[in-house]
């Protein structure tokens, strides 16, 4: 469920999706987002008083998270979990990718739709096949089953890469159906529209490339493509979704149980 904030556009709570087992996930104990720097005190006091927020998970790299940093809530505990060591292309969004990497990506491949496409699904691969991040996000799955039934926010930058394949892990482990999972992805692509509206206006503005728009989408958007392609990679790689969880991230079956426990009614 989308939760209309001022200056939060991508932030949604997981409450309501039905698991296989016909359970749903408790409301307001599990939110997803993009950063939290430009939150405005309304905000805060929606998150905190409204959604009972008592935990911040963030994955940005240090030097986003260093020019952006999030702002500090009385009451809620933060803890920086980076799910990449270093700037990463595509992914990151610090002040120097943006100005410099983010618009050199775009041009490179403003004339090539089918090569941005396959940039984006090759960065979720590495990002599944990268052992640290893959421990990253064990550490956070871990800090799921030690919640005091406060709620829980993680977030990245847009919200839609590194916490979106965070969503993804954390609703496996829920038991919601694939293809739940697959459109509560792709939601993405609603929120962060202005961002992408305001991208291909500024090349627009410089350049003539009639299929800008397009690209612009599939590099700073999601596609099913990328997902049903993460899967695809995790079965061939490891059989199941349930056998990634357990040999790559740690999560096992009793963990899983006790998470279902915790976040199913």
């Amino acid at each position: 469920m989308h939760i209309e904030l001022e200056k939060m556009p991508n932030t949604r709570d997981l409450g309501g999706m039905t698991s296989k087992d016909g359970r749903k996930i408790r409301k307001h104990m599990l939110l997803r987002s993009g950063q939290l720097y430009a939150a405005t005190q309304s905000d805060i006091d929606i998150l905190v008083n409204e959604y009972n927020l008592g935990l911040i998970v963030d994955f940005r790299s240090l030097s986003e998270k260093e020019e952006k940093p999030d702002p500090s809530i009385k009451g809620v505990d933060y803890i920086y979990n980076p799910i990449m060591k270093q700037i990463t292309k595509g992914i990151t969004r610090d002040k120097k990718s943006d100005n410099d990497t983010v618009k050199m990506i775009i041009l490179d491949m403003a004339n090539d739709l089918k090569r941005a496409e396959q940039y984006m699904v090759k960065m979720y691969e590495d990002l599944i096949n990268n052992d640290y991040a893959l421990s990253q996000y064990g550490k956070f799955l871990d800090l799921l089953l030690t919640n005091n039934y406060k709620a829980i926010l993680w977030h990245c930058t847009a919200g839609k890469d590194r916490a979106g394949l965070a969503t993804v892990l954390v609703l496996e482990c829920l038991g919601i159906p694939r293809e739940d999972i697959i459109n509560d992805y792709l939601l993405t692509n609603k929120y962060v529209q202005n961002d992408i509206n305001k991208m291909v206006n500024s090349i627009k503005a410089e350049y003539d490339f009639p299929i800008i728009e397009d690209v612009v989408k599939a590099l700073f958007g999601i596609k099913r493509e990328y997902m049903e392609d993460v899967y695809a990679t995790i079965e061939k790689e490891y059989g199941s979704v349930e056998n990634f969880l357990d040999k790559k991230l740690g999560i096992d079956n009793k963990k899983i149980q006790i998470m279902r426990e915790h976040y199913l009614e």
